[in-house]
């Protein structure tokens, strides 16, 4: 009796270890060994996004038991949906292909925007290396010197991505008129514009911009009056946060959504159904090397901010995001209109 029980409880085990997900638990430095990492970035090639993401392809493998190769693959098409669509639908589910997904695909997913394949919040997420945190800002030779001030003229804004949500929401909280100049590809060439006097106003992230055009900040080039977050930027004291700017519950409840989404940021993650020892690897290899001082080297020599979020972190930010109630819903998709 007891023999039999020994083999069944033997055949049991086998059949439970090879029915499971493939995991790394026991051997995880034969699991990714010999193999290749893709980091697909839904942004275009020489921007933030790219730059950021081949340092962290520099790094990552080094924190990845078996130490795999790590190469980046851009993916720049519809605002970032179609990396989001090719991650969740297409892309590989054993570790092997990440995401730099753009921050705006859970915002994207909640204003209902046409050709959404992915629902954000099944994404593994895998960690942030900072928040987006976006500012608006004039040419210096511009007479906009306040959030009021967009009131009483009319600013000529480039517009690249998710601009046009930003402009969108100034108008629909404060007041603010604009003429929108679309078709710019990002926010490079959105900037060049201004320089040159093609608009007026550009939008980018702070963190990219002190990349960028760290000139710009230090020889007051532009005037920044608008700046996401809960609370203002110490580098910023005297620009409101976008919080400041709702009068009612229901403009902060938005205000909110549109923080909570610029505070994913830079972020990475897996597809869907990954297996919990292999996310949770990646995790670790992740938190791992956002302290990596030669990846805080090569930040720092790029001018890149590192302000690091965990992926358990982010999976129940975008989780909120995703089941926000009704009302805040219907109002995002009012002010942004449902389209790009």
């Amino acid at each position: 009796m007891r023999v039999v029980s020994r083999l069944s409880l033997a055949v049991t085990l086998v059949v439970a270890l090879a029915c499971r997900p493939a995991l790394i638990h026991a051997e995880p430095n034969l699991f990714f060994q010999g193999k290749t990492i893709t980091i697909y970035v839904g942004a275009a090639p020489g921007g933030g996004f790219d730059l950021n993401a081949r340092i962290v392809a520099r790094h990552l493998g080094e924190h990845i038991p078996g130490h795999p190769a790590v190469i980046v693959s851009d993916m720049p098409a519809a605002h970032g949906v179609t990396n989001a669509n090719f991650l969740y639908n297409t892309a590989p589910r054993d570790g092997t292909a990440l995401g730099a997904l753009l921050p705006y695909i859970t915002e994207y997913q909640v204003q209902g925007i046409e050709g959404i394949d992915y629902d954000a919040a099944r994404f593994g997420w895998i960690g942030s290396i900072a928040p987006s945190n976006e500012v608006m800002y004039v040419w210096h030779t511009v007479p906009v010197y306040t959030i009021e001030d967009l009131k009483k003229r009319q600013t000529i804004l480039a517009v690249a991505g998710p601009v046009e949500t930003f402009a969108r929401l100034l108008t629909a909280v404060v007041g603010a008129r604009w003429k929108l100049v679309k078709g710019y590809q990002g926010s490079n060439d959105a900037n060049l514009a201004m320089q040159r006097g093609e608009v007026e106003a550009a939008m980018s992230s702070l963190p990219v911009l002190r990349a960028s055009r760290p000139d710009w900040l230090k020889n007051k080039l532009i005037r920044i009056f608008f700046y996401q977050g809960f609370t203002r930027s110490p580098d910023l004291p005297d620009v409101p946060a976008s919080i400041e700017l709702g009068k009612t519950r229901a403009e902060r409840d938005v205000l909110a959504f549109f923080i909570n989404n610029s505070s994913i940021g830079r972020a990475y993650a897996a597809p869907p159904g990954l297996a919990p020892d292999v996310l949770a690897t990646l995790r670790r290899a992740f938190d791992d090397t956002m302290k990596d001082q030669q990846f805080l080297a090569d930040c720092r020599a790029s001018k890149f901010d590192v302000n690091p979020r965990p992926g358990a972190d982010l999976q129940r930010i975008v989780a909120r995001m995703v089941a926000i109630d009704p009302d805040t819903r219907a109002l995002v998709r009012e002010i942004t209109g449902a389209g790009l």
